[in-house]
């Protein structure tokens, strides 16, 4: 037994579209036609079999839905990044679109000093000028016996653990992340934001 659980609009076309025509039947019915939603039901269709798709959204692609605005494709839903080392991801994927070759090297600003992000050894150099990743593992460790954790119970405590209280204090904590047109100001709202989404 399966429990489907769809966003309500998404269940009333269904209901709709199965009340409506007693005799349409499909092999497959695809709620979502976001990335995962369109590649299934593209693989499915070239073997053969019949298949609906259904989505809340006026359109297809789900977060990576763009439109031509001005001759330049726009990301309605935020800006995403493709990435793999698998070449047959990539072969069966760019023969859909094209991609333009891009390199994401974002850097965190606190109080006028730039690191780089995601956390990497220069992070840690500019942080304690540490220059061995043995370095930087044992000011970490130092850093998380200081703070008291020995099993994190929460993001909070899963992310100084990882990277330390002073570059969780400087770029996680102070970090603005913006997430579907909101601000969120913490780790624990964006841990509740992302919990949200499940």
């Amino acid at each position: 037994m399966f429990l489907l659980v769809f966003p309500e609009n998404v269940l009333i076309i269904i209901i709709s579209l199965c009340n409506k025509e007693k005799t349409m039947k499909y092999d497959y019915i695809v709620v979502g036609s976001g990335l995962y939603g369109a590649i299934f039901a593209h693989e499915a269709k070239a073997k053969g079999k019949s298949v609906l798709v259904v989505d809340k959204r006026p359109n297809i692609a789900g977060n990576v839905y763009t439109e031509k605005q001005e001759g330049i494709n726009v990301h309605m839903y935020g800006a995403h990044i493709f990435h793999t080392n698998d070449k047959r991801v990539w072969n069966y994927i760019t023969q859909f679109a094209e991609f333009n070759r891009f390199t994401n090297s974002p850097v965190a600003n606190y109080k006028g000093e730039l690191y780089s992000m995601p956390f990497n050894m220069y992070t840690f150099n500019k942080m304690w000028g540490v220059v061995t990743p043995d370095e930087a593992a044992a000011k970490i460790e130092e850093q998380r016996k200081a703070a008291g954790i020995t099993n994190p119970k929460n993001l909070e405590e899963q992310a100084i653990s990882l990277v330390g209280t002073d570059i969780y204090e400087k770029l996680a904590d102070e970090r603005r992340i913006q997430t579907n047109n909101s601000i969120l100001k913490t780790a624990q709202d964006m841990y509740n934001s992302v919990m949200n989404l499940l």
